[in-house]
């Protein structure tokens, strides 16, 4: 097994042209305008949140309103408290952009005096909106052409029953070219199974790529706090990471589904800006608590797990995992696993605040014939980083993946 693990092709001709503004609607066969979306294709709501992002919306919009989709498409654009001329750019766009057959755009005026968050902008956004399909579009990115046309045809060549419970993703390209290299690659060549095995290690669709039925987001509740939180958390945290909450929400009520539209060339620029983002305030700790409370009520509180498990990894991933684990399913780590001679030298892990002591082996004694031969296993260990190392280690365990094996960071 190699750090190619599950991995799909990427288009390597580098990031596309911003959509031109110029271009214009598709034509009839005949040449004339096209002023009627064809019966068969269902309106899209494309939901914008906008804070102070007077530089960047402009592009947005133009990227949302010039899509190659026939259909209707119904720019809603929420005003966070904006400080700067964000409100005055989104009317001077509307104004120039009147309403027509197949493209409409609004802007949503605030409904709070202070920023009300990425989360709350998007539900105060779709609010606004009746389409049965949603598609995310960050005030800072910019769509492909054809980003809309792809994934809704994703959608409608499903089963109704299961595409109303889809998120479908799509790959993406950074601006500028190069931020977050790794995060990028792994993300855009991750294969359909992948894409569900490693969703307790990251958001494996990034959300401004998501197009998702509106009756599954309002099955969810939208962005919402109370679907998955921890305890201690501020005014000011619970208004971050609300793409993680929702992600889990999603996962939590099954039958849910995760695809990616299968074209190898990027439908989204991803904008990088050092320090602006949300995510960039959001604390990988609360992150981390986050996951592990999915993890813990869909995974960890299985007979399966509740009889014992192993933690592979008794590095400062692994430690973080037991330090923050709840006290109860604590008590059924049995052992750590690991490769370093001086870990497993020790033979024990020991945190006196928590009253922990739990035993430190080899990893092989997790296969076949060893002591721990047994236990499920979550993996606190970093994948892609060992040239294939960790993970020809961990196939030697002969766990099945997504039942009694999850990988965790």
């Amino acid at each position: 097994m190699s750090n190619t693990l599950g991995q799909r092709k990427i288009d390597k001709r580098g990031p596309p042209p911003v959509p031109d503004a110029s271009k214009r609607l598709r034509l009839n066969d005949d040449g004339s305008p096209l002023h009627t979306p064809p019966p068969h294709l269902p309106a899209v709501d494309v939901i914008v949140p906008a804070h102070n992002c007077e530089s960047t919306i402009e592009d947005a919009l133009s990227s949302a309103y010039f899509q190659s989709y026939c259909g209707l498409i119904s720019i809603l654009v929420y005003d966070d408290c904006s400080s700067d001329d964000t409100a005055a750019r989104v009317s001077s766009f509307v104004k120039n952009h009147p309403d027509t057959p197949c493209r409409r755009i609004k802007l949503v005026a605030p409904t709070t005096d202070e920023p009300g968050g990425a989360g709350f902008a998007r539900n105060s956004a779709s609010k606004a909106g009746t389409s049965p399909i949603l598609v995310l579009l960050d005030s800072d990115d910019v769509m492909m052409r054809q980003r809309v046309e792809k994934q809704v045809a994703v959608l409608t060549q499903m089963e109704d029953s299961k595409a109303k419970r889809t998120i479908v993703g799509c790959n993406f390209y950074r601006e500028p070219e190069g931020s977050t290299q790794h995060y990028t690659n792994w993300a855009n060549t991750l294969t359909p199974e992948r894409i569900y095995l490693e969703q307790f290690r990251e958001l494996t669709l990034l959300q401004p790529t998501w197009c998702l039925h509106r009756a599954r987001f309002e099955e969810l509740d939208g962005y919402t706090t109370s679907a998955l939180s921890v305890a201690g958390e501020t005014e000011v945290e619970l208004k971050l990471a609300e793409d993680l909450r929702f992600w889990h929400a999603h996962l939590s009520s099954p039958p849910s589904f995760l695809v990616t539209t299968p074209t190898p060339e990027p439908l989204l620029m991803y904008r990088h800006l050092e320090g602006m983002s949300q995510s960039s305030r959001t604390s990988p700790k609360l992150l981390m608590n986050l996951r592990l409370k999915s993890f813990e009520s869909r995974v960890l509180n299985k007979d399966k797990w509740k009889n014992g498990f192993a933690v592979w990894g008794a590095g400062r991933d692994g430690k973080n995992f037991v330090k923050n684990i709840s006290v109860e399913l604590r008590k059924n780590i049995r052992v750590m696993v690991d490769v370093d001679e001086k870990k497993i030298n020790a033979k024990f892990y020991f945190n006196r605040d928590l009253n922990v002591k739990i035993p430190i082996a080899h990893f092989s004694s997790l296969q076949r014939g060893g002591d721990y031969e047994s236990l499920p296993v979550v993996v606190c260990v970093a994948m892609y980083r060992t040239d294939g190392k960790l993970e020809e280690n961990v196939s030697t365990i002969e766990r099945k993946e997504g039942d009694d094996l999850w990988h965790f960071f």
